[in-house]
């Protein structure tokens, strides 16, 4: 198994990725849709495959996944800043 700090990477990379492109393509509806399903597949990675508690289980979420839409931004617009 890979090891949860590498997963959360490789995961975070992957979802940012497909995001953008999503973003290219024009079928991104809602960002913040996209990122609360995203949220949700890693919150149940970390509790079936690593053994977090429900507590704990936003462990591989980024917190700016969670608090960058909740305040009207965008990631995308955020790493154009970049």
């Amino acid at each position: 198994m890979i090891a949860k700090d590498k997963f959360r990477e490789k995961a975070i990379e992957q979802g940012l990725r497909v995001l953008k492109q999503r973003n290219r393509n024009r079928t991104l509806k809602s960002e913040a849709d996209f990122l609360s399903g995203a949220m949700c597949m890693l919150a149940l990675v970390n509790m079936e495959f690593y053994g977090s508690s429900y507590d704990d289980s936003m462990g591989l979420v980024p917190p700016s996944w969670v608090f960058t839409p909740m305040s009207g931004r965008s990631l995308l617009e955020e790493d154009d800043d970049e």
